[in-house]
């Protein structure tokens, strides 16, 4: 039996963040999604999470505190 696939999203606009999820459930995903809405916020969840990563990051490129490409 495969784990639960995890969909993380980077953004700060809470307004995208329900758009990706409502197109993921439309097609069928099933699996867990989480939002974060900053790097910072991001690069925490990836050292909380070492166990389990995300299978997918979905990572907007600006955001406040700390943009998509510092976060890369």
């Amino acid at each position: 039996m495969f784990a639960e696939n995890h969909i993380l999203i980077a953004d700060d606009d809470e307004d995208d963040f329900f758009l990706v999820k409502s197109a993921l459930e439309d097609n069928g995903f099933e699996g867990k999604i989480s939002f974060v809405e900053n790097g910072i916020e991001l690069l925490d969840f990836l050292k909380k999470n070492t166990e389990k990563l995300p299978d997918l990051v979905l990572l907007d490129l600006n955001m406040p505190k700390k943009d998509g490409r510092e976060v890369l």
